[in-house]
C-alpha cells in the first residue's frame, strides 16, 4: 500500500476484510465522509478485489492434488486463465499476514474422490472429537458422551463413518469452484511448528492445530487472488529434495516431473510416507517458481549434526535470534557471501525451533537445555554453511563448539510392503490384555504404516481365532472383536487403503493343527516366502524365532496408538494417589510425583504420553471424584492431603454444634480439622488409612423449626448448619422427607430420614432420647 495515505489505507484494509459493508458504515469507523469511500474504493477496486474477483467462488481443499490449484473449466475461461499452465496465488493465512505462491494450475479431472476420501478418514480419525465446524455437524452422530474420541471402532460404525465422508467429499466437490492443494494452502506450516500431537495423512504432515485449521470454516488460509503467472521461470540444473525413508524413487521423481513447476518458497511433500521433502535449489534466481524434470531432480538424506553444551554454559536463545537476523556468511575459499533469512522461532516445552533459509535452501535449528541441532540436506555447501553458522554463534556466545557430532539418520535396508498379522496382533491386546479396535493400529497418529501395504491374513490365523475355548481358543468376547477386526481390514481392502489377501487353508497339513507351535510355523513360512514382508505380531517368543531366519518382525505394542489414558491412570493412581496422606501430603509434594511419572514408563507402553504438561489437572479431578481430600492440619498450620472415602450420615443438631468446634476458617476456604478428621474416622468405617469424606444430611424441618426472631430469625443450629455447609472437605445436603410423616421434630424427622435413606445418625452421648428411638427403628447411631 505504498503512497497511500493512512486513511486509504484504512479505508482499503476494512473492505479487504468485508466488500459487502456499507459506505456510511465504513465511513463512520474510518472517520470521514461516505462519497470519499466511494471515491477509495473506485480508485482502488483492482487491489481490493485482486487482479481477479474470486469472492463469488466457492473454494475448497483438495488432498488428492496437494501440490496444485484445480479449478472448473468454466471458472478457468471466467477468469481468463484458459491458456495458462502456471498460477499465482495470494493466500492470507489464520492470522492475517499475506503469502504469495506460484503453482501448476488444473481443471477437475485430477480430483480422484477415493484418494480424498482416504486421507480425510485419517485426519477426521487422528483429531477425533475436535473436529472444526462445519464437518463436525457433519458427523455428530459418530460423537461419544465423553467427547474422548468418535464412535467409530467396529466394523458396522467405520463402514458408516466412510460412507458419511465419501458423502461429505462429493458434495464439497461438486459445490467447489477452486480447490487449493492441501500442501499448498497450508504453506503457513512451512516455518518452524510444534512437534506436539504430529498428524500424518497421506497427503499432508501438520499439527493437530494447523488441521483444524485446514478443516475449518473459518480459520483455514484464506484465498484472496488467483491471477496468471507473470514472472520469469528459472531452469536450475539441479534441484534437490531430502528424503529419509526407503520410498520409491522411480516413482517420486515420476510425480515430480508431472508436476513440471513448483515454488522452491514451499516445502513440498511426496511419497507414500511424506518423507521426501522439496524443492531445496542453491543457485539464485529471480521469479517464484522453477522448472522441474527428471534429469534436474537428485536425492540426497538429511543430515542432523548436534552441538552439546557443558552444564555451566547457558544457550541465549533471544542472542541467537539477533545473530541469525540477517546474518551474513562467508565460505572459506568461496569468494561468495550468504545473507541468512529467519523465520520463527517456535518454542515447544524447552525445545526452540527456527528457520534458516539460505536462497531457497532450509536449515532448521533446535536449541535445546545443552545442546543445537542442525538439520539440513546433505550437500556439500551447505554443510560448510552450518558449519560456519555454528561456529559464529559459538563464538558469540562463548561456548565450545569442537563436539559437534553428526548424527546418522539413514534407513538402511530393504522396503516393507507386506505385513501379515500373527492372531494376537488380531486380537490387538493392547491396554491390560483387553481386545481393542485394529484402527488404533492402522490409523496411529505419526506414522502410515499399513498405507497402501498388501496385508496377509495366514490361515493358521483364522484358524487360532476360531478355536473352541475348550480346545484352547479364546474367551467369546475375544474372539468377536478378533472377528470384527478382520472385518474392519475387509473394509480398508474396499476403500483402498489397503489391499487385503487371506490365505486359503492347506489341503495337506502335517501334524496336529490343534497344536500352536504348527500355528506359529505356518506364519514364519508365509513371512519368508514373501520379500518385501514383516510379520506383526505381539508374540516375544515368535519375534525371536523369526529373527533366527532374518524374518523382519514389528511389535503391535510399537505400532499402536492407544488411548494411554486408561493406563497412566491406573499407574497414577499405584505410585501417587496410594501415596496421598502417607509419603505425599503435601501440595508440591504430589504435584512433583505426578510429573515424574510419564518419565519413569517403559517405552514401550508410553504412547504418546512423554509428559504431563498440567499436573494440576489430575490433582483437581482426584479432588472433584473424592477420591482424595484436603485437610487442615493444626500442627504445621497447613492444608494437607489424604485418600478419601466418602459416606453418607444424618447430623443431628448437637452433632452439628460438636463439629464446629473443629471447623478452620483459612484464606482459601473452611477445613474440618485433623483432629475433627480423626474423630469422625474412630466412629464411621472405613478403609484403615483413609479419611471420611462425608456428605452430611439434614431434615429441612431441622433447619426450619426452631428459628428465633432473638437472633434476627437464625437459629443457633441453623448458623451451625450453615458453617458446616461451607467447608472444603465434607459436603452438606438439606433433605424433605414426605409430607405426611414429617412432624418438625428434630429427633423424629432426623430418624425417619435415616432410616428412609438407610444412613447412619451421627449424634452426641447426651442424646438419649434420639439413641432409644433409633436403636428400636434399627438405625444405626454413631456417636460423635
Amino acid at each position: 500500500m505504498s503512497g497511500k495515505t493512512p486513511l486509504q489505507k484504512d479505508i482499503i484494509s476494512i473492505l479487504e476484510n468485508d466488500l459487502t459493508r456499507d459506505a456510511a458504515e465504513i465511513a463512520e469507523e474510518a472517520e470521514c465522509s461516505t462519497s470519499y469511500v466511494r471515491k477509495v474504493k473506485n480508485d482502488y477496486l483492482p487491489e481490493i478485489y485482486g487482479e481477479n474477483d474470486i469472492k463469488e467462488y466457492n473454494i475448497g481443499l483438495s488432498f488428492s492434488a496437494p501440490h496444485s490449484i484445480q479449478v472448473k473449466e468454466g471458472v478457468i475461461e471466467e477468469l481468463n486463465m484458459a491458456d495458462s499452465e502456471i498460477a499465482e496465488i495470494t493466500i492470507e493465512t489464520f492470522d492475517q499476514t499475506q503469502e504469495d505462491i506460484a503453482c501448476c494450475i488444473n481443471d477437475f479431472n485430477q480430483i480422484d474422490v477415493d484418494t480424498e476420501v482416504k486421507s480425510l478418514t485419517y485426519a477426521l480419525e487422528r483429531l477425533g472429537e475436535d473436529l472444526p465446524n462445519p464437518i463436525s455437524g457433519f458427523l455428530d452422530d459418530f460423537s461419544t458422551p465423553d467427547k474422548e474420541y468418535l464412535d467409530i471402532y467396529n466394523s458396522e460404525r467405520f463402514g458408516e463413518f466412510l460412507e458419511r465422508i465419501k458423502t461429505w467429499v462429493k458434495g464439497q466437490i461438486a459445490s467447489s469452484d477452486i480447490l487449493i492443494g492441501a500442501q499448498i494452502l497450508a504453506s503457513e506450516f512451512n516455518s518452524p511448528r510444534s512437534t506436539d500431537n504430529v498428524i500424518s495423512t497421506p497427503e499432508l504432515i501438520a499439527s493437530k492445530k494447523q488441521l483444524q485449521r485446514l478443516l475449518s470454516g473459518d480459520e483455514k488460509p484464506r484465498l484472496i487472488d488467483l491471477r496468471n503467472y507473470q514472472s520469469t521461470v528459472h531452469e536450475p540444473d539441479e534441484v534437490f529434495f531430502t528424503h529419509t525413508t526407503r520410498d520409491d524413487v522411480e516413482e517420486i521423481t515420476s510425480e515430480i516431473d508431472d508436476l513440471a513447476y513448483l515454488d522452491p518458497s514451499v516445502s513440498f511433500r511426496f511419497g507414500d510416507n511424506k518423507s521426501v521433502v522439496g524443492p531445496e535449489v542453491l543457485e539464485s534466481y529471480s521469479g517464484n517458481i522453477i522448472e522441474v524434470n527428471s534429469d534436474s531432480i537428485t536425492f540426497v538424506e538429511t543430515c542432523l549434526d548436534i552441538c552439546f553444551v557443558e552444564e555451566n554454559e547457558k544457550i541465549d536463545i533471544n542472542r541467537i535470534e539477533e545473530i541469525a537476523e540477517g546474518l551474513q556468511i562467508s565460505i572459506p575459499d568461496s569468494d561468495e557471501t550468504y545473507t541468512i533469512e529467519k523465520r520463527g522461532p517456535i518454542t515447544n516445552d524447552s525445545v526452540t525451533i527456527i528457520e534458516l533459509l539460505v536462497n531457497s535452501v532450509h536449515i532448521t535449528l533446535s536449541v535445546g537445555p545443552g545442546y543445537l541441532a542442525w538439520s539440513r540436506p546433505d550437500i556439500e555447501f551447505v554443510n560448510d554453511i552450518v558449519e560456519r553458522l555454528n561456529d559464529v554463534i559459538s563464538d558469540h556466545l562463548s561456548f565450545n563448539n569442537d563436539n559437534l557430532t553428526n548424527i546418522d539418520t539413514s534407513h538402511p535396508g530393504e522396503e516393507i510392503n507386506t505385513l501379515i498379522f500373527d492372531t494376537n496382533a488380531i486380537y490387538h491386546e493392547i491396554v491390560d490384555k483387553e481386545p481393542s479396535s485394529i484402527l488404533k493400529s492402522i490409523f496411529p497418529l505419526k506414522s502410515n504404516t499399513f498405507h497402501n501395504s498388501k496385508t496377509i491374513i495366514p490361515w493358521s490365523t483364522r484358524y487360532e481365532i476360531n478355536k473352541h475355548k475348550d480346545v484352547g481358543g479364546p474367551p467369546p468376547a475375544v474372539q468377536e472383536k478378533g472377528i470384527d477386526n478382520l472385518r474392519i481390514l475387509k473394509v480398508l481392502d474396499e476403500y483402498g487403503f489397503l489391499s487385503l489377501e487371506v490365505e486359503e487353508v492347506p489341503n495337506n497339513l502335517s501334524g496336529s493343527i490343534t497344536e500352536s507351535h504348527v500355528a506359529d510355523m505356518s506364519l514364519l513360512q508365509c513371512a519368508e516366502r514373501e520379500s518385501d514382508a514383516a510379520l506383526i505380531t505381539g508374540d516375544q517368543r515368535l519375534r525371536e524365532l523369526a529373527s533366527l531366519s532374518n524374518t523382519r518382525v514389528m511389535n503391535i505394542y510399537d505400532l499402536a496408538q492407544v488411548d494411554d489414558r486408561k493406563e497412566l491412570d491406573e499407574e497414577l493412581d499405584e505410585n501417587v494417589v496410594s501415596e496421598i496422606g502417607d509419603s505425599l501430603t503435601d501440595r508440591d509434594e504430589i504435584l512433583s510425583e505426578v510429573e515424574s511419572i510419564p518419565e519413569n514408563r517403559p517405552t514401550e507402553i508410553r504412547g504418546a504420553v512423554e509428559s504431563i504438561e498440567d499436573p494440576e489437572s489430575y490433582l483437581n479431578r482426584w479432588l472433584d471424584e473424592e477420591e482424595i481430600m484436603r485437610y487442615y492440619d493444626k500442627d504445621s498450620e497447613a492444608i494437607k492431603y489424604n485418600v478419601a472415602t466418602t459416606t453418607d450420615a444424618v447430623l443431628s443438631p448437637t452433632a452439628a454444634t460438636k463439629l464446629t468446634e473443629y471447623i478452620k476458617d483459612t484464606d482459601s476456604g473452611k477445613y474440618i480439622t485433623n483432629e475433627g478428621i480423626e474423630k469422625l474416622s474412630n466412629v464411621i468405617k472405613i478403609p484403615d488409612r483413609s479419611y471420611p469424606k462425608v456428605t452430611f444430611h439434614v431434615p429441612i424441618s431441622n433447619v426450619i423449626a426452631p428459628q428465633s426472631t432473638s437472633l434476627g430469625g437464625i437459629s443457633t443450629d441453623a448458623r451451625n448448619f450453615y458453617k458446616i455447609s461451607q467447608l472444603i472437605n465434607a459436603n452438606y445436603s438439606t433433605d424433605e422427607l414426605q409430607e405426611a410423616t414429617t412432624r418438625g421434630e428434630y429427633v423424629h424427622d432426623s430418624v425417619l430420614l435415616a432410616r428412609e435413606r438407610s444412613y447412619p445418625i451421627l449424634c452426641t452421648e447426651n442424646e438419649d432420647f434420639l439413641l432409644k428411638i433409633a436403636g428400636l427403628l434399627g438405625v444405626q447411631v454413631v456417636e460423635f
